[in-house]
């Protein structure tokens, strides 16, 4: 049903009802006129029935009349489908084959040599930083501060217990070096002169026994001699022990001296790792370069291994650009490798990498030249034009359009072709742009015509008029 159609019937219902809510009313009117009579009311009286019928009627013939001399309602919709005829201008440009250039012309960006992340090596909360973003540091500079009490009392207490471990050790050297040899020295002399007094006594002991077998001398002469004989034994033999707890007690403070040097060594160990722990409540630039971004504000508590600082490392830069996969292998480490940055002068150098395997979404690779930044006058971040040298046979399949042909991205792009006077959508695959032309390939041959401008709000085989051509 038309709209028109529509209205027609939706006004045969509003008048339907309207008179059928007149003769509701009749017949109410009739039923209660009839109960004041005392007779029985009836409904469907004739003249209810003939008010009913007139509607009916009056209802048909007004619908009939609107839908016969009624104008035609206007239908968006269907205007909305009306395909327009004129044709859209367009310029068109030829279809060329890719030439063997030499050279591949990509965008890319300059990146620091690499990052580093200035970490604290200790718990603590971070007193001060002293740089900021942009600021240039060299390695070794004290870039900020922890506070940690505990550590600098701590190694304040394994240092003095060093100090006097050293000291003890050096009391157990000296005399484990000279009085335990002077001991035994002391002791060998006792004993020398003890050994001399006891052969006296021996020799002497021997005579006076001749002497009393020859009646020569007393027997209380005798005991008296041999009393002294005893005595200057017995002192040999106190000697002889006493040199050899000499010699006992030089092992023994050697033995000392050696473990006092173990423990000085022990302490110095204890104090200098308590020290080094002290000295990481200073973080320091591990290299110079640029301050990138403060991670952390003063007065924030920080756990071993947290990023304080993130420095770029710009006194080289690496000049990455991206590929296309298809000219991969015609370009090699050591090719000539010229980059111009915010369209100052082109700066010359070699490819230093290539990226082994391709973005599976942008089928394209990093290709990069390590460059010197004197002056740092090449900022992390900066767009650059890249032009890499490439070995390569004219590849196969491959034609030259203007980049203004291309419609889309990389995964659905396509290009406009006349054909008749109509437009036709034929879907590509872009190798490179490099802004001015762009490398493709698909359903093309040379010769065909392009959409160059006017192609964004084409539709299949719509009509098209070449403006002009471009060469």
């Amino acid at each position: 049903m038309s709209a028109g159609q529509a209205g027609v019937w939706q006004t045969a219902a509003y008048a339907l009802a309207i008179l059928f809510a007149l003769a509701a009313i009749a017949a109410f009117q009739f039923a209660r006129e009839a109960e004041r009579r005392g007779s029985k009311p009836q409904w469907f009286a004739p003249t209810t029935i003939l008010l009913a019928a007139i509607a009916l009627v009056v209802i048909l013939g007004a619908a009939i009349l609107q839908n016969r001399f009624a104008p035609p309602a206007m239908d968006m919709a269907a205007m909305s489908d009306v395909p327009g005829t004129a044709p859209i201008p367009v310029t068109l440009a030829l279809v060329r084959a890719a030439g063997a250039d030499r050279h591949v012309t990509v965008p890319g960006v300059v990146e620091a040599y690499y990052m580093q992340d200035v970490a604290a090596r200790t718990a603590g909360v971070l007193r001060d930083v002293f740089v900021y973003n942009g600021d240039l540091v060299s390695a070794g500079q004290v870039v900020a501060v922890l506070d940690e009490p505990d550590l600098t009392a701590q190694a304040a207490a394994a240092r003095a217990g060093w100090q006097s471990d050293l000291a003890s050790a050096r009391a157990a050297s000296i005399a484990a070096r000279q009085s335990a040899p002077n001991g035994v020295a002391i002791a060998r002399a006792e004993l020398t002169a003890r050994e001399e007094q006891a052969r006296y006594w021996r020799g002497e002991l021997a005579r006076e026994r001749f002497l009393l077998a020859h009646g020569a001398v007393s027997r209380q002469e005798f005991t008296d001699e041999r009393a002294q004989a005893t005595a200057a034994f017995s002192a040999a033999q106190a000697a002889r022990k006493a040199l050899a707890d000499a010699n006992a007690q030089v092992s023994i403070t050697r033995a000392q001296a050696q473990a006092a040097r173990e423990r000085a060594a022990a302490a110095a160990s204890s104090a200098a790792a308590q020290e080094a722990l002290a000295g990481y409540t200073r973080l320091v630039a591990p290299d110079d370069g640029v301050v990138v971004k403060r991670l952390v504000d003063p007065g924030s508590t920080v756990q071993a291994g947290m990023p304080v600082l993130r420095i770029a490392v710009v006194k080289e830069v690496r000049i990455a650009a991206n590929v296309a996969q298809e000219y991969l292998r015609g370009i090699a480490v050591g090719a000539r490798f010229d980059a111009t940055v915010d369209g100052g002068a082109t700066i010359r150098a070699r490819v230093t990498s290539v990226q082994p395997a391709a973005d599976p979404a942008t089928h394209t690779a990093i290709v990069e030249a390590v460059v010197a930044n004197p002056g740092d006058r090449l900022r992390p971040g900066t767009y650059a034009s890249v032009t890499i040298e490439a070995h390569w046979a004219q590849m196969k399949g491959a034609l030259q359009v203007p980049s203004g042909a291309v419609v889309g991205g990389a995964g659905d792009a396509s290009v406009w072709t006349e054909v008749r006077g109509t437009a036709h959508r034929i879907p590509v695959a872009v190798l490179y742009d490099d802004g001015r032309q762009a490398s493709v390939k698909g359903a093309l041959k040379r010769g065909d015509l392009v959409v160059v401008q006017g192609a964004q709000n084409l539709q299949e085989g719509q009509p098209i008029a070449r403006v002009r051509a471009r060469s």
